[in-house]
């Protein structure tokens, strides 16, 4: 059973918004991925803490993906949705 809550936890959190300031490791300014508004889906966190009342972390690159329109319709999320 708490491998099952476990799972279900995941799930939910996979599908909350919310806005996360992160230091990214080895990343290059010049990558598309880094385009401010694009949504990203962080696989890998670590070292997260609260920074003057700002949720932050650090993730390497290549933890990193683009969540483009059709990863948001399979969230159930609209496409004008994704602006804060």
């Amino acid at each position: 059973r708490g491998l099952s809550n476990g799972f279900v936890d995941a799930e939910h959190a996979s599908q909350q918004r919310f806005t996360l300031r992160v230091t990214v490791w080895s990343g290059n300014l010049d990558d598309a991925r880094f385009v401010v508004g694009n949504l990203l889906r962080l696989r890998a966190i670590e070292k997260v803490d609260l920074w003057n009342g700002v949720l932050c972390g650090s993730c390497h690159r290549e933890d990193i993906e683009v969540i483009d329109d059709t990863h948001l319709i399979g969230l159930g999320m609209q496409e004008n949705a994704a602006a804060p």
